[in-house]
């Protein structure tokens, strides 16, 4: 099954799905491989395979509902060829050979790729953390609901583990214009520290100027990288400006 959609003659949805069911020794197998066009990763923002490959996202292999195994594919209008051809890769004969497909993977086999490549590769660094540079900012810039140019105005101290700090806007560079109040950061970022105009110093100190990058839950700000907060240098400035300008979830993969 496919599902285009098109406004003005351009294409805003591509949303691609493989079913296959059968039985096999009174038991029944359904099993669901997709690729879908999506205009940002939000709900994934700061984790390292999307921070590896931020225009394809693919989920790892589960069961759901009605089914046997699924496995889905979302890219966005930046995908490469390669990227794009891994999430379109479907394994027709899946349906036609002599002896049926049996797991998942195998009928999105490039895709499923991706994931065994990504495995290895994050095994051997399990301490990984997102690394604040201008790559980060693109993404969260991107991925994010709200990105504000702010000053940090009050940090009222710890609450298990996280901080809360109030923040005086200075400019919206997405989204809405809000207060940007009891916004909970993990305590490291307390502790971190940021180089900013030639010297070291606390990401959050009282009174610098910051780029913040949230989400939004229950339509409250909502920090939950590592990275909500980085400084305004001209380079990560430009970067967070290049991802919000990237964002076409306005456009793409909306009903």
């Amino acid at each position: 099954m496919h599902t285009f959609r098109s406004k003005k003659g351009k294409l805003r949805k591509l949303d691609v799905r493989f079913t296959h069911a059968y039985v096999e020794r009174n038991s029944f197998s359904n099993f669901i491989a997709s690729a879908i066009t999506t205009g940002n990763l939000s709900r994934w923002r700061g984790w390292q395979g999307v921070y590896e490959h931020p225009n394809l996202l693919v989920w790892e292999p589960s069961a759901c509902t009605g089914c046997s195994g699924a496995i889905t594919a979302d890219f966005t209008w930046q995908a490469s060829r390669d990227e794009v051809e891994r999430a379109l890769a479907f394994d027709l004969s899946c349906v036609t050979r002599f002896h049926v497909c049996r797991t998942v993977e195998q009928f999105l086999p490039s895709a499923a790729q991706l994931l065994k490549e990504d495995r290895a590769r994050f095994s051997r660094n399990i301490d990984w953390r997102l690394p604040c540079d201008t790559r980060a900012a693109r993404i969260l810039a991107r991925d994010s609901d709200l990105v504000d140019l702010a000053i940090v105005k009050r940090i009222r101290g710890e609450e298990g583990e996280y901080v809360i700090v109030d923040y005086a806007p200075l400019k919206v560079l997405k989204g809405r214009n809000i207060q940007l109040n009891n916004i909970y950061h993990r305590r490291e970022l307390a502790d971190a520290v940021t180089t900013n105009n030639g010297g070291p110093e606390r990401t959050l100190r009282i009174g610098a100027e910051r780029i913040v990058f949230l989400g939004t839950l229950f339509d409250k700000p909502d920090a939950t990288s590592q990275c909500a907060v980085m400084p305004d240098t001209p380079e990560i400035l430009t970067a967070a400006l290049e991802g919000v300008a990237a964002d076409r979830s306005a456009v793409i993969g909306q009903e």
